[in-house]
């Protein structure tokens, strides 16, 4: 399986401390509350910085999996609602997905018009996927041209090796807008400190004192770091 962050970066995103990615089913509210030693006394106007380390949710590239039926994303957007209306505990797992149809041709080069196609299609495709809030994985099936079904050009990466529009499109949604960089804030008065995220795993640093927080789960989390 590849990750986006196998190839080379084409910009950074930098989100302030209300992150303002689409409120989808990984949204989150992180409190972080940070203490002193003395009877465990808030610290105000501290700085306090925020990482992001991990997506709760699975954003996989690969040949691997399940085929659902060319063309027919809407079909299988509708029988998981009824799934899912039956067995609201259900989770949402796309194993495979690619932009190449059901038939072969002699060449099936990859032209400038199709890969700017191909990028708003997959970042709409993403979004629609990623909102719906039983959403647990994503696999995109065909990294790269070479060894792409029917020999289509449906992958990220060209014949050549290098990345297509689609390869940054989804690099600036998954490690941009529904990624958080270290990001540095102010306690308030109560020495605490509210940022909005996407569901993962994130460290809180403070003084030099670091706690690991869990974000996973749908909610609001709390942190605290004592600086001993």
């Amino acid at each position: 399986m590849n990750r986006v962050d196998d190839y080379p970066q084409k910009s950074t995103h930098a989100p302030d401390a209300r992150h303002s990615a689409a409120r989808g089913p990984g949204f989150q509210a992180l409190n972080a509350l940070v203490e002193g030693p003395i009877a465990r006394a808030p610290l105000a106007g501290r700085e306090v910085t925020v990482e992001q380390t991990r997506h709760a949710f699975g954003f996989g590239f690969g040949n691997i999996g399940f085929e659902p039926a060319e063309g027919q994303l809407e079909m299988v957007r509708m029988a998981f609602e009824e799934a899912h209306a039956a067995n609201p505990s259900a989770r949402l797992v796309l194993n495979d997905f690619d932009l190449s149809a059901d038939y072969e041709v002699e060449s099936w080069p990859s032209t400038p018009q199709g890969e700017d196609r191909q990028a708003e299609e997959m970042v709409s495709h993403y979004r629609n996927v990623f909102a719906h809030h039983a959403t647990e994985s994503l696999t995109y099936w065909g990294f790269a041209d070479e060894g792409a079904w029917l020999g289509a050009s449906s992958g990220l990466v060209r014949l050549d090796g290098t990345p297509k529009p689609s390869y940054f499109a989804l690099q600036e949604l998954i490690k941009g807008e529904w990624w958080m960089s270290p990001t540095t804030v102010v306690t308030d008065d109560v020495g605490r400190v509210v940022i909005d995220g996407i569901a993962g795993e994130y460290s809180v640093t403070a003084n030099d004192k670091t706690t690991t927080v869990n974000a996973s789960a749908p909610g609001k989390h709390e942190a605290t770091v004592t600086l001993a």
